[in-house]
């Protein structure tokens, strides 16, 4: 018997067919044990998501103006501590979300994970000159191949 003809047969089997329902059926996540660790999973992935869409945009802003980020501290509510912090706290005048994140998590220092610190910021300085350098790269590329290709096609 030729191998797809058994797949074919294995799949058309009614006891497959049984366990592939039984298999779906226990997938669905409201049947799962772990449903309320799923769910509280996924609310803890979508606030930090939530928090780096504000961060990032804090950065984006920022670079994009050519401003400096850090001042002579890293303490929220601080004269001193920079832009970046600055424009944090601006937006919690009129973001409820961020203001909470901020009154939860600012001002906890190390081993607390708030994505407000210079160090993290940092880093989203060079992911984000990294990804910009690579852009330019390819434009360059891009670029060099098209006018190759003109001059040959001339």
């Amino acid at each position: 018997m030729e191998e797809s003809h058994i797949i074919h047969d294995h799949d058309n089997n009614a006891e497959h067919r049984a366990c592939l329902r039984k298999y779906l059926g226990r997938s669905n996540l409201s049947l799962r044990i772990d449903s309320k660790l799923k769910i509280q999973y996924q609310r803890e992935v979508q606030y930090w998501k939530n928090v780096l869409l504000r961060v990032v945009e804090v950065v984006k802003f920022l670079s994009s103006k050519g401003l400096p980020f850090h001042g002579e501290n890293e303490i929220l509510g601080s004269t001193n501590n920079g832009n970046f912090l600055g424009c944090i706290e601006l937006l919690c005048k009129f973001d409820p979300f961020i203001a909470d994140h901020v009154a939860r998590f600012g001002n906890k220092g190390k081993g607390v994970p708030s994505y407000l610190s210079s160090t993290k910021v940092d880093e989203f300085i060079l992911l984000l000159a990294n990804h910009v350098k690579t852009k330019i790269a390819t434009e360059i590329k891009i670029a060099t191949i098209k006018q190759k290709h003109t001059f040959f096609n001339q």
